[in-house]
Formats: structure tokens, C-alpha cells, sequence
């Protein structure tokens, strides 16, 4: 449905003044301070040049069954536009061959794999022998031991990146982040948000790490720890860095 339902609310105060408004998964805060945040001087305007307002549900049953007809033309409008998207779709390494309509009948259960996979639950609804067997699948393909690997199924690249990088910044509190300029943007906003010096390396035509350059920007910080965040296949070059040659480096 469309209309707004809030499942949970999360102030963040800082030196008495409110940044942001969390309800549920959307995140609400002031435009300056959200490019203060990023790092971001220029002026953002609100690009979606069309919308909807989200409005309470009707009591009156002839505007609640009114409003349910203007929902479902809503819905039916926006699949039309996915499928029109996606026949057209150009521009981002995505891959759109995929059925996920298998997993309709688990659509109507609340599943959530709280807490670490390899330790039971007391929420029941939950998905684990699921999770637990693509990453042994993973680590198979990794040739890892079952018993010398962690891990969970992530939301998707970033957060993975995140989380990856906060293991490296609670080894190595010194350490210094080195990522090609070809990483993912979210290692760059993974340094920002851990506050975590972060230096980026040139890369040669094929996207992948420069070496040379790399070698060069470790040796001028000799003495402190080195995160390097290792890429297996780039946003938009598909590179994938050499990890031998960086070890060796």
C-alpha cells in the first residue's frame, strides 16, 4: 500500500540540535547537512520531477475502496515502467537473468536473520541453513575449511565493503586505507565514516591497481599499517586487481 505506515523512529541528536529522522528504513535530514556530510560543496535540487503523496488511510469506506483503485493504477503504472526500463537497460554491468518468482510463497513471512549465522536464534522466522550454505559454497570455492572462516550474507556490495574495511580499521587503528581510484564509492565513504586515512591509487588502462603507484604511496607512509581494499571486478571496468602482484608489493 501506499500509505504511510512508521514501524519505528530514531532521533540523532548532536550538541542539542537533530541531524536526521529515521522511520523505519527511510532516513530524513536537512539538505546542508547531508552535503556537509558527504563532502559535497554544491547544491543538490530534488532531480525526480514526479511523485505521490503519502497520506494517511481513509476511514470512509467509498474514499478507502477510491483510494486502493488509485494505488493499484500507481502499481501497475510503475511495473509497466520497470518493464519498459529493463528491455532498455544499458549503462550498468547488471545481471538481469534471474527468476526470483520460486520465492513468492515465502513473500507473506516476516524473515529476518538477526544476529550472526552460525548461532541459533530465538527469533524462529528465520533463513540460516539458507545463509550458512552459500558461504560453506564460498568457501569451498575459496578452498577455506569450514571451521577457519566468518561470515554473513550482506544486503549487497557496500555493506560488505563497509564491514570489511571496519575489520581492518579495529586490527590496524593506525592503518591506512588504499584503494584504486577505480573502487566502488562506498570504500571512499567507508573511510569518512571511520574516520580512517584513505589514500587512492592510479590504475592502469585496464582499470586494475597501478603497482608502481602503489608502491610508491606505501613507501612514503612507512611505518603505518596498510588496508588495502582488493577489487574483484569494478563498477564500471569490470577490473579485477592483481593480488598476487599486490603482495608482492
Amino acid at each position: 500500500s501506499a500509505d504511510a505506515t512508521a514501524t519505528g523512529m530514531n532521533f540523532g541528536p548532536c550538541a542539542g540540535r537533530t541531524f536526521g529522522t529515521t522511520v523505519g528504513p527511510a532516513l530524513v535530514m536537512a539538505t546542508d547537512d547531508h552535503l556537509k556530510a558527504v563532502g559535497d560543496t554544491g547544491k543538490q535540487g530534488r532531480l525526480l520531477v514526479e511523485g505521490f503523496a503519502v497520506q494517511e488511510p481513509p476511514v470512509d469506506a467509498e474514499a478507502r475502496a477510491q483510494r486502493q483503485a488509485a494505488v493499484a493504477a500507481l502499481l501497475a503504472g510503475f511495473a509497466h515502467h520497470l518493464q519498459e526500463r529493463t528491455a532498455h537497460h544499458m549503462g550498468y554491468p547488471f545481471n538481469l537473468d534471474f527468476d526470483f518468482s520460486v520465492l513468492d510463497q515465502f513473500q507473506s513471512f516476516s524473515i529476518n536473520n538477526l544476529g550472526g549465522p552460525f548461532i541459533e536464534s530465538n527469533y524462529g522466522v528465520h533463513s540460516r541453513r539458507f545463509e550458512v550454505a552459500v558461504l560453506d559454497w564460498f568457501a569451498r570455492l575459496w578452498n577455506i575449511q569450514q571451521d577457519e572462516y566468518w561470515g554473513y550474507i550482506t544486503t549487497g556490495g557496500t555493506e560488505g565493503n563497509l564491514h570489511g574495511l571496519l575489520v581492518g580499521r579495529e586490527i590496524f587503528r593506525d592503518g591506512i586505507i588504499y584503494a584504486s581510484c577505480d573502487s566502488h564509492y562506498s570504500v571512499f565513504k567507508a573511510a569518512r565514516m571511520y574516520r580512517v586515512e584513505c589514500v587512492k591509487i592510479d590504475t592502469l588502462v585496464s582499470g586494475e591497481m597501478n603497482c608502481a603507484d602503489f608502491k610508491s604511496k606505501l613507501l612514503m607512509n612507512a611505518g603505518r599499517p596498510a588496508i588495502v581494499n582488493v577489487n574483484i571486478g569494478t563498477t564500471v571496468k569490470g577490473a579485477i586487481d592483481d593480488l598476487d602482484n599486490i603482495i608482492r608489493t
